[in-house]
């Protein structure tokens, strides 16, 4: 499972998968747990073991806010011999933190589109 995670996220970034279609995050998160509701405990058990394991395997990944991102950097001092410098440390950590919050605004955002939320709202307003 999380090699087949790494090469869907691989072919994401080479434009070889549709991000817009592969990701989700909270709202599809539980539109899909309300649909394996419909089918049962064993189904609902399912679901939430893979969003734990796919949350555990993005946790991984090497970005400097993310648990991954860490091991990445004591990596990097490990090679070199040193510390990062402090204020190498806090770029690194904002820059994976903007990173973080771009593709969340991203996929919350592709999640209204794709769930039909933006026509239901403005259905109700009209």
């Amino acid at each position: 499972f999380t090699v087949m995670t790494y090469k869907a996220l691989w072919r994401m970034v080479t434009g070889r998968l549709s991000m817009r279609e592969s990701v989700t995050g909270p709202l599809g998160m539980f539109y899909i747990t309300s649909k394996a509701a419909h089918l049962g405990w064993i189904a609902v058990v399912h679901v939430i073991a893979v969003l734990s394991l796919s949350l555990g395997i993005f946790n991984l990944l090497p970005m400097p806010v993310l648990d991954g991102g860490h091991i990445f950097l004591l990596a990097i001092e490990k090679i070199r011999g040193k510390n990062i410098s402090k204020k190498m440390d806090a770029v690194c950590t904002h820059i994976g933190l903007s990173l973080i919050i771009t593709m969340a605004v991203f996929v919350f955002f592709n999640d209204l589109v794709r769930f039909g939320i933006f026509d239901k709202v403005a259905k109700w307003i009209k």
